[in-house]
């Protein structure tokens, strides 16, 4: 139960710090302009994520990371699918860069905690 709820935590996380950055952005999330900044603090948002889950879930702690960014991949796969095809950018950053971030903090977690 304890992996259940670090890998919710970890993913909502993610979803509320980028959904908070994409209101007050202004912008449409999958729309061009600041494209760097976006994947960036995507990027740091989902190894926010990864390192919490981790950090909750004490045993199977990279485990737990790996269910988040599998979780983020999942939704870029499925709004790739779905996707006007001026807009995938977003999407194949989220699941080339972003998901990988996650399991990045549940490693560093691991590391730290190792040491």
């Amino acid at each position: 139960m304890r992996l259940f709820f670090s890998i919710v935590t970890g993913y909502l996380m993610f979803i509320v710090a980028s959904t908070l950055l994409v209101q007050f952005s202004g912008s449409d999330a999958h729309a061009g302009g600041i494209t760097v900044t976006r994947v960036a603090f995507g990027m740091c948002f989902a190894f926010v994520g990864g390192y919490w889950a981790s950090k909750c879930a004490k045993r199977r702690s990279l485990t737990a990371a790996a269910w988040v960014g599998g979780l983020i991949a999942m939704g870029a796969v499925l709004s790739l699918v779905q996707a006007r095809s001026d807009a995938r950018w977003s999407q194949l950053s989220a699941l080339c860069m972003t998901a990988p971030s996650a399991v990045a903090g549940g490693w560093l977690h691991r590391k730290l905690e190792a040491a």
